[in-house]
């Protein structure tokens, strides 16, 4: 699409006729943006939302088009790693509407990931009072709270958020970490085995499976049988064992020694 020609075309037209054309052309052009980011052709993508918001800025001023641009480049900007320049385009919206959900959760997202907890967590909750039973924003604030080794509150979180989305291993799996924190094995190894009920291929909850297994005095080989697991689908968790206190009672048996090499 050539966006320079278009802009020349559309300068010319009178302001009846603008109004169609733009529409057409906006949602054209918002379509490759969604069939570029999902072919994870993040450049491609930014390079036609700059042209687009270079080209049409004045035409897309309190808009809900102008929106659409920012969303999608904080998505792409967020995908190619540049995560502060991906909060200034949510700042940005969020600058026009404060209250808009999707870009407040898409901020708290990237707070987490620069470690910025406990602002993520406090957005995730502001979210919440416009979107009680939204369980993506529900095991967000599970995670946040867990981080802070909140864990009754991250569990009761959790919970909920897995009562409305009953197919979510993430939350499944964040009140597993809850109950691992609180000491209360038994409960954490039930919730590990429902996200392996969901995602057999989930490398974190075999390993937090072994852990509870370890601390509950369960059979050593069934121990050992869900390590192998976790590190056949991840090879990182054998450094994670290495070191992990929960395996103490089997760092003697030559089956665990011979499985950390």
């Amino acid at each position: 699409m050539n966006i320079k020609k278009i802009k020349s075309i559309i300068e010319r037209m009178s302001p009846k006729k603008l109004v169609g054309i733009l529409e057409d052309v906006l949602e054209e052009i918002h379509d490759e943006v969604i069939y570029l980011r999902d072919k994870e052709k993040y450049e491609e993508a930014l390079q036609i939302i700059n042209r687009t918001s270079s080209n049409f800025a004045r035409y897309m001023v309190n808009t809900e088009w102008l929106n659409d641009m920012l969303y999608h480049k904080g998505e792409v900007l967020f995908a190619l790693g540049r995560v502060r320049e991906s909060l200034n385009a949510f700042n940005k919206i969020l600058s026009y509407n404060p209250r808009d959900v999707d870009a407040l959760y898409m901020k708290g997202w990237i707070l987490s990931d620069l470690g910025r907890h406990k602002e993520a967590m406090i957005i995730f909750r502001n979210t919440l009072k416009s979107e009680p039973n939204d369980s993506d924003i529900l095991v967000n604030l599970s995670h946040e709270l867990l981080t802070m080794n909140k864990f009754a509150e991250a569990l009761k979180t959790a919970l909920k958020a897995a009562r409305i989305n009953k197919k979510d291993d993430v939350a499944w799996y964040n009140a597993g970490e809850a109950y691992h924190g609180m000491s209360k094995y038994q409960s954490a190894l039930q919730m590990f085995e429902k996200v392996l009920n969901i995602n057999r291929k989930d490398d974190e909850a075999w390993y937090m499976k072994a852990r509870c297994m370890s601390l509950l005095s369960k059979n050593q080989k069934d121990v050992l049988g869900a390590l192998r697991v976790a590190v056949s689908l991840n090879k990182e968790n054998k450094l994670k064992a290495k070191k992990e206190k929960d395996f103490l009672p089997l760092r003697k048996l030559g089956d665990f020694q011979k499985l950390l090499k």
